[in-house]
């Protein structure tokens, strides 16, 4: 009887390999089977990477999207917080918008509010989205780049997602 992998993931090879003790893959599937696969999809764990390739050596890796915006929301905030550590004054405006309203800075930019002009608590100003997070990108170059990367892995993700359906 002839066994098909249809879906494979890091999850179930390590559960296989723990189940049997001694990564007995190679012989719950053949060469043959396991060189038919043609994708797995995982997270960024290098030992999956490891393991997938060892087992499935015609399978291209696919990094599972969840963990791609986890690892750039990650970054942009992490930036974000060495950011207001380096300022002088906890209470100027850019560091209360740095503490206060960080889910600006993870939001899609075209979901920005432009136009209206809200109190943004903690600021203690009436200012718009875009105005918020124009005050700090446009004064710190390198939290822009950062942000500006967030925004294209971002939406570039978003694209294509459409795409696939």
């Amino acid at each position: 009887m002839q066994r098909r992998i249809r879906h494979c993931s890091p999850s179930s090879v390590i559960r296989i390999i723990d189940e049997d003790n001694q990564g007995a893959l190679h012989n719950r599937y053949t060469n043959r089977e396991r060189a038919a696969v043609k994708s797995v999809v995982v997270d960024l764990d290098a030992q999956y990477i490891k393991f997938i390739k060892a087992l499935f050596p015609n399978a291209q890796i696919i990094i599972d999207r969840f963990h791609i915006v986890q690892l750039v929301g990650r970054a942009l905030g992490n930036a974000r917080i060495s950011l207001m550590k380096k300022m002088n004054d906890c209470h100027c405006s850019e560091y209360k918008i740095l503490k206060a309203h960080w889910r600006l800075f993870h939001k899609d930019s075209a979901d920005l509010e432009a136009a209206r002009s809200v109190y943004l608590r903690g600021v203690n100003e009436y200012m718009t989205q875009q105005n918020a997070l124009d005050l700090i990108v446009k004064n710190h170059p390198q939290f822009e780049k950062v942000y500006d990367a967030y925004q294209d892995v971002f939406n570039a993700l978003k694209e294509k997602k459409g795409e696939a359906h």
